[in-house]
């Protein structure tokens, strides 16, 4: 049987980003069921953004997997990130290669689950079942 790649939605993280001035700016990613994907790069604490970083939202884009690949884009009227990476199994982190066509900037970027939603895998995960 082939396994279908489930992953978990709600807020995703980085650290501190590369290039940020300040050590305390994060990258954060907001998975829904529906397939819709936002960004945001912001200095806030996860329970402080989750209140205000949500549909409709200015950066916003589909993902779509592929086996155990995962690839989107997001696109504001600054222009758009794209994101690709493998999930990678049950691990705390997901890397994902990042290229801003704002400023061409490419980065590798990890990113952990901040705000599990209910029931289901904890991170990206391989699960039989069916996707969420």
């Amino acid at each position: 049987m082939m396994r279908k790649v489930r992953f978990r939605i709600g807020l995703y993280q980085s650290g501190p980003f590369e290039g940020s001035n300040r050590s305390n700016n994060w990258k954060y990613l907001r998975f829904y069921s529906d397939g819709t994907v936002l960004s945001v790069s912001s200095s806030g604490k996860p329970n402080q953004i989750a209140k205000w970083f949500k549909k409709p939202y200015a950066n916003t884009g589909l993902h779509q997997i592929e086996g155990s690949a995962i690839q989107f884009s997001t696109a504001s009227w600054l222009g758009t990130f794209e994101f690709q990476g493998q999930i990678q199994g049950a691990g705390p982190l997901q890397k994902l290669d990042v290229v801003s066509h704002i400023n061409l900037h490419r980065s590798h970027v990890a990113y952990h689950l901040v705000q599990p939603g209910k029931g289901g895998c904890t991170n990206f995960c391989l699960s039989s079942t069916p996707l969420v």
